[in-house]
């Protein structure tokens, strides 16, 4: 551990690293390498260094459709940009703190970490839509509406009265 290293690759077996501590107010990280155990540490790059460039726009996926949105305010949420789709009106709005799942919205973003694409389920009332950027999301229409079809968790929970909180059945 006696240099800092620019990257976040371990310098004996090239695998990618992980920080596991926070920094510290030099943006000097700690990290270990998963596969060979070689422990270094690393300094994050200033914006200065990396020539970063403010976010003009937001570019993500809707139910396979792509979306482009300029001058993203970074207080509109996802789900306040959902509400004022046409198409897009089975995503609630209810209680705007995450506690009903009416808001629900399947997420799919590549984990660098696993190095695949996966999907989760989150509360667009909570989430920035700036966040959005390079993301899939599916609602309820991207499951199945009236129509192309209902998906068969939406046929039952409407021939069973289910109650759709929005958790496995998002919006």
């Amino acid at each position: 551990m006696s240099q800092f290293q620019d990257t976040l690759c371990c310098p004996m077996c090239n695998t990618h690293l992980v920080p596991h501590s926070d920094g510290n107010m030099k943006g000097i990280y700690f990290g270990k390498c998963t596969t060979c155990g070689h422990r270094i540490r690393f300094r994050a790059k200033t914006d200065r260094e990396l020539d970063v460039q403010p976010v003009t726009s937001v570019t993500f996926s809707v139910n396979g459709m792509k979306f482009e949105v300029p001058d993203v305010d970074p207080a509109v949420t996802l789900n306040d940009w959902l509400k004022e789709q046409p198409s897009l009106k089975g995503t609630k709005h209810t209680c705007q703190e995450g506690g009903c799942g009416a808001c629900i919205v399947a997420l799919t973003t590549y984990n660098v970490r696993l190095k695949k694409e996966v999907t989760n389920a989150i509360n667009s009332c909570l989430f920035p839509l700036v966040a959005a950027d390079g993301c899939s999301v599916t609602t309820t229409e991207g499951i199945g509406n009236s129509h192309s079809g209902f998906h068969q968790i939406q046929e039952r929970l409407a021939e069973h009265d289910g109650s759709q909180c929005g958790f496995c059945s998002p919006g």
